[in-house]
């Protein structure tokens, strides 16, 4: 994990290209999305895991009312000052992607901090998990895997991020994979799911949906995506996904994107898609947290040479690329907060300049 707990967190902001005022100009409205084919579109399996672990049409029983209750304390003691404080800091007019890389399973911080995108994308070790994963299990076993989400969601909400254990755990839950854990940010944020698509990355950088008869056929199991991690317990197929929901007031589908990739130099190359899909996410905003100091290194260059090119604003913590790193490619480094000092000694050098 971190070894260095920033109060607040730095922005990073491109300078304007245009230094002379423009003209307004009238825009149109954004055009929704066109809808998930039914062949494809797994939303009523991922409607009925939202609503089984939220009580949703039902009385609250112990869980849902323990989780009820840190959403709220998360809603009234972190997002509201959060983003009364953002107000100032980030520009009024942003792309409507939001990049998210080193992920995990927080849609809570990316939609806290990023509140008006329509298109998230994730990326992190962890695979987007199946739609139906209490299907078959008995009553006594549904409550267990709630438990266990809603004290994963519980450590999500109070520290802001997911620790690589207790991720690495998610992944053989009876809960499996991320999609659950963006289930919980689309409670917190008071959104629901509309639909669910399963999707490969082909090498060209193109996402293309499983079919519903593909999902169901027999077909090889997911591969862990770190050496000691173990492999998951369910089809590859379910490796990424494209999930669609909606937040109060929303008359349209948003949607995130989740890859599950490894971002190191190695991973990068033999996932050439993935690369190209990220190249094609412009021009776009970015968000940075708990990604334990991978991109001050060049092990990550790839994967951070890439996401800075064609990013018009960045929130990170401290484990973003340092600052000479970002004024070298024509970054605004903005620093907000005070540090700790940083335990690592391969890292000191580099923590100075913060």
């Amino acid at each position: 994990g971190p070894q260095m707990r920033p109060v607040t967190r730095p922005a990073v902001r491109r300078p304007a290209t245009h230094p002379r005022p423009r003209p307004p100009v009238a825009r149109r409205a954004a055009p929704g999305l066109a809808p998930l084919s039914k062949d494809v579109d797994v939303g009523p399996e991922v409607k009925r895991l939202f609503d089984t672990l939220f009580c949703v049409g039902r009385p609250a029983d112990k869980p849902c009312q323990q989780m009820a209750a840190a959403i709220e304390r998360y809603r009234r003691t972190y997002r509201a000052p959060m983003r009364k404080w953002l107000q100032t800091k980030r520009p009024a007019k942003l792309p409507p992607t939001l990049l998210y890389p080193f992920a995990g399973g927080d849609l809570v911080s990316a939609v806290s901090a990023f509140p008006h995108q329509r298109r998230y994308v994730h990326l992190s070790l962890e695979h987007a998990g199946p739609p139906d994963p209490l299907r078959g299990l008995k009553p006594f076993q549904i409550t267990d895997a709630r438990w266990k989400l809603h004290y994963m969601a519980g450590l999500l909400l109070a520290h802001g991020e997911s620790f690589s254990v207790d991720l690495q755990k998610q992944e053989q839950a009876r809960l499996p994979g991320v999609l659950p854990l963006f289930l919980v940010g689309l409670r917190v944020h008071g959104g629901t799911p509309t639909g669910l698509a399963y999707v490969r990355v082909t090498p060209e950088g193109k996402l293309v949906p499983y079919t519903r008869a593909e999902l169901s056929a027999a077909g090889p199991k997911a591969r862990r995506l770190f050496a000691t991690w173990k492999d998951p317990r369910y089809s590859k197929r379910f490796a990424h996904l494209e999930l669609r929901f909606r937040l109060p007031g929303d008359k349209t589908d948003r949607r995130v994107i989740h890859l599950a990739a490894n971002l190191g130099n190695p991973g990068m190359k033999r996932a050439p898609g993935v690369g190209r899909l990220l190249a094609s996410l412009k021009p776009r905003s970015l968000m940075i947290k708990a990604s334990s100091y991978l991109m001050w290194t060049d092990d990550f260059s790839r994967v951070r040479d890439l996401i800075f090119t064609d990013t018009r604003f960045a929130l990170s913590d401290l484990t973003a690329p340092y600052p000479a790193w970002l004024q070298k490619r024509g970054y605004q480094v903005e620093t907000y907060g005070k540090f700790a000092c940083i335990t690592k000694p391969r890292l000191a050098g580099s923590a100075l300049p913060w």
